[in-house]
Formats: C-alpha cells, structure tokens, sequence
C-alpha cells in the first residue's frame, strides 16, 4: 500500500497519524501539511519553514477509484479529491527512494495521471542531480523533495542520488533518510 513504482519505502515502518480530506489531484508520496484555511483539509507541504505532517498513502484525482480498477484489483490506489485518505508518518532513520523526470521544476504542474506524479525537484533552485554529496540537507516544496535552502525545514539527507532508474534511463532516482527536521 505505502509504494509504487516512483517511491518506496526502504526501511521504516510508517505510522498513521489521521485520515483528512486532500485539494488537489496529488500522487502517493507526497508530502502533506495542514491546510491555512480549514483543520480538516491538507495540502502539499509549501516549504520554507513549514513543517510536513506527512506523506499521502494513496493517490488522489477527480475520479477516485472506478469500476475498471476495482475489477482489476486496484482498489486502494487512489482517493477522489475531496475525501479522505491516511497520512503517515515515517520515524528519523527511516529511508526512501524516489524517482522523477529530469528538468522538474518545483512549480512544475503534475501530470494528469497521479500515478506518474512528480516527487522531486531536479530542475532550477533546490535541484536534486546525480551530482550531489551524501547527507545534502533535504527539504519540501510543494510536497516534493529539494535540496534545503536557508529557512527552510530540513527533514531528510540524501543518502544517493545516483540510482540506477527502474522507469526510464534518463531519470533521477534519489535515496533519502528521513530525520529529525529542523530550520537550515
């Protein structure tokens, strides 16, 4: 339930700390804050120094789950926008992998199919590149993971981000040790 083909749990064992109603048409694995405007609503974590209550565990879009995925046995992959879907949280020491497109901007409008949804920042401020050192400071904007920028709520290190891509060769697949967060 907590991965798909673009993120994953490595090691860890993911906590649910509630269920909430989501805005936007989001993939699995973002990560989440509470909304500024109503407690039982979330939204991708906007960054700077705002602190990600956690990630989503389903895929959200306009449709939520249809008949042809309930017949085809995919049933838990996606929530309707509007309704509610776990959040979870993954306790310091856990690690992730993620993986995107290259050229990924953090403003970058994702894709219509949530599944294929972007998680990663690798384009302008805040890239993640296969250049990167072990332990870059790690934060989110727009609950995509970017390399921290001063104010900004570290809550991981990148462990590797030079990962052979499962999807396409031309991808950046990232590993990412979830800690304890705090202000760069």
């Amino acid at each position: 339930m907590y991965t798909n083909h673009r993120w994953s749990i490595v090691y860890g064992d993911p906590v649910a700390i509630g269920e909430y109603a989501v805005t936007a048409e989001l993939p699995r694995g973002t990560m989440m804050e509470l909304s500024d405007t109503d407690a039982e609503y979330i939204d991708a974590c906007a960054g700077g120094g705002n602190v990600p209550l956690g990630f989503l565990a389903r895929n959200t879009d306009d449709e939520g789950v249809t008949l042809e995925d309930m017949v085809l046995g995919r049933g838990d992959t996606k929530v309707k926008v509007g309704e509610r879907v776990t959040v979870y949280q993954l306790p310091p020491g856990s690690v992730i992998e993620v993986e995107c497109e290259n050229s990924i901007a953090c403003g970058a409008t994702q894709p219509s199919d949530t599944a294929d949804g972007y998680l990663l920042v690798t384009s302008s401020t805040g890239a993640i590149t296969t250049a990167l050192n072990k332990d870059t400071p790690l934060a989110c904007q727009n609950g995509r993971w970017r390399v921290a920028q001063t104010g900004d709520y570290v809550c991981g290190q990148l462990q590797n981000s030079n990962l052979t891509p499962k999807i396409t060769a031309t991808n950046i697949r990232a590993r990412i040790l979830i800690i304890a967060g705090y202000i760069k």
